[in-house]
């Protein structure tokens, strides 16, 4: 370690002042020129201050601490800090702030009260990639993952679960807290999402903090969100508010836990409450509500068409010629509304509209197993496909095919739904029922046409008599 510069007080007018100030430790370098008026509680600051360029990485190694293992080996090689120093007695305010982190730049301003200890901060950063400051993938993990049929993301899942759990937050540290802070983020990289345009404001005070604002923009649409802790006491509680609006799910899903089974543009709302300072508890205690709609979509590695064909195909008794399907099922307007109940998501008014039919479901999704149970049908409101063995009659219009849906939905979202024979029995006494009004249909059309015969060949007699009383 190495200090130089020059230095200067006056302990009668209690003033001092730092003259070309320099301080080294290992690759680490500061430099400062600064003046201090005050030597009290409330002193007066003047100056700026420079942290040359460095390796954390190498000052570590320098020091004999141990390295930050990261997914990228190349980060944390590149970081710098400079700022002036001013504001009035009893208050630190730092402006042009700037902060490096590698490829990341943050500008901003902030300040320090010495007497309440509050903290102001406003920061704007222009892109940062925080995939490549987590810890590297265990040896051979995604590779097990692969052979397992699961995704990475659902492997660190079973992991962070099996772990040995610690609190979440420091509660102590949490209430001494006084907090004022906007930051801003023009893009940011976290768990394979892009998320851009970020905006946040969170402020703090005795153990109560508010996330006023929590918005950006990702994949074509944008979210808002605002969240609520109240960490005065311990067990602290949670509110949480968000808007999605227009958020593609196939490049989200994609990219966020390699399911592709859903597209769409997603809107919804949520409305959750919890409590607690662990992550399994928070979620056991999770209650709330979220609704949904996708305006157009598609249900992706699944045709739901091929399966509603074959339920009408019976009742025709009749068998399928298609063999190609399509691997997808458009739709139109699906909505509905997912009740919270710790890690169960029930949903009981599932709503879409598809071609020539209507998918109807109710089912529940548990998010500790990453399964989901449920009952769908699909109600036949006019003609789905040209397979002449498919073909809509009167007998199975407004008839329902059932369908199920169970499963593990990290590993294969191809084989979840299928179509369920079990309750088919149901849809035919529908059909039986639509057959014995076609019959009963069919017998008084049968009447109506020989009454109106007999009628005809009455009349016709009649004239043939007049006719011939004519012509004689």
């Amino acid at each position: 370690a190495e200090l130089a510069g020059s230095a200067r007080a006056n302990l009668e007018n209690e003033t001092a002042t730092l003259s070309g100030f320099t301080a080294s430790l290992a690759n680490l370098s500061m430099t400062t020129d600064l003046e201090v008026k005050g030597f009290g509680d409330k002193p007066a600051l003047n100056g700026k201050l420079n942290i040359d360029e460095f390796s954390l990485k190498e000052l570590l190694s320098n020091l004999g601490q141990p390295a930050v293992e990261t997914s990228d080996p190349e980060v944390l090689e590149a970081l710098a800090f400079s700022t002036n120093i001013g504001g009035p007695a009893g208050k630190v305010e730092l402006s042009d702030l700037t902060l490096k982190l590698d490829d990341t730049t943050f500008n901003g301003s902030g300040s320090y009260n010495l007497a309440n200890t509050g903290v102001v901060f406003r920061l704007q950063g222009d892109k940062l990639n925080a995939d490549r400051y987590l810890p590297p993938k265990a040896e051979g993990e995604e590779e097990a993952a692969q052979e397992n049929g699961d995704s990475a993301s659902g492997q660190q899942t079973a992991a962070a679960q099996d772990a040995p759990e610690s609190d979440l937050l420091p509660l102590d540290t949490l209430r001494t807290l006084l907090l004022d802070i906007d930051f801003g983020l023009a893009e940011l990289i976290v768990s394979n999402l892009t998320i851009k345009e970020i905006t946040a404001s969170t402020t703090a005070e005795k153990g109560l903090i508010k996330v006023d604002e929590f918005s950006g923009k990702l994949y074509e649409g944008g979210f808002d969100a605002q969240v609520t802790l109240d960490a005065r006491s311990n067990n602290p509680k949670w509110k949480i508010g968000s808007k999605v609006n227009n958020v593609q799910t196939l490049p989200l899903l994609t990219d966020l836990a390699e399911v592709d089974m859903l597209s769409g543009g997603a809107n919804l709302n949520v409305d959750v409450t919890t409590s607690g300072n662990r992550i399994s508890v928070l979620r056991e205690n999770a209650n709330g509500q979220i609704t949904f709609n996708l305006a157009e979509g598609q249900f992706r590695k699944m045709n739901l068409t091929r399966m509603a064909c074959q339920g009408i195909a019976l009742v025709n008794q009749d068998s399928l010629s298609t063999s190609d399907w399509g691997a997808a099922t458009p739709f139109n307007d699906m909505r509905g509304t997912l009740d919270i109940n710790g890690n169960t998501l029930k949903n009981t008014d599932l709503v879409a509209a598809l071609a020539g039919m209507k998918l109807e479901g109710d089912g529940t999704i548990d998010l500790k197993q990453s399964t989901l149970d449920y009952e769908a049908g699909l109600r036949i409101v006019g003609e789905i496909h040209r397979d002449e063995a498919c073909r809509v009659t009167e007998i199975v219009e407004n008839v329902v095919i059932p369908v199920e849906c169970r499963g593990n939905f990290a590993e294969d979202p191809a084989g979840l739904c299928s179509f369920d024979g079990s309750r088919f029995r149901d849809t035919l006494k529908t059909i039986a029922a639509n057959a014995a009004k076609a019959k009963a249909k069919e017998e008084v059309d049968k009447a109506k046409t020989k009454a109106k015969e007999k009628v005809e060949e009455k009349l016709q007699e009649k004239l043939g008599d007049k006719l011939k009383g004519l012509f004689n």
